[in-house]
């Protein structure tokens, strides 16, 4: 893998942790990437290896922003993907859709969407 694949593949990551949304990425222009490796409470390290094994592939310098303390990261790949990824295990999903009715069946629906006035009961599950 290199940075051009990253570059290529990677829509949209989102950081949780404790339910909540606390890092969100998108490219605002072409080419961009997310130089963001994410780990665990326990230190597992949950997203970021393809692009670390990048930047020791490309043999170049790039400052590398590391978030700790989340349980769950969210990417979605150009191919319309959804990669769910926390400690335990790795799911992909077809449609972003199949990722959330996924994550309502944990009972771990994001908080801030139950946080907003009136939304709680459009949530299914709740």
């Amino acid at each position: 893998m290199n940075l051009d694949d990253i570059k290529e593949q990677l829509k949209r990551l989102e950081v949780y942790a404790g339910g909540r949304l606390v890092r969100e990425w998108e490219p605002v222009a072409v080419g961009e990437f997310p130089n963001i490796v994410v780990e665990s409470k326990s230190g597992m390290l949950l997203w970021g290896h393809e692009l670390l094994q990048a930047i020791i592939n490309s043999q170049v310098t790039i400052k590398v922003e590391k978030l700790v303390g989340a349980d769950r990261v969210v990417a979605e790949l150009m191919n319309g993907e959804i990669e769910v990824m926390t400690e335990d295990e790795t799911r992909t999903f077809s449609t972003r859709d199949g990722w959330q009715t996924y994550w309502r069946s944990l009972d771990e629906w994001p908080k801030e969407v139950d946080d907003e006035p009136g939304k709680a009961s459009d949530v299914p599950g709740n």
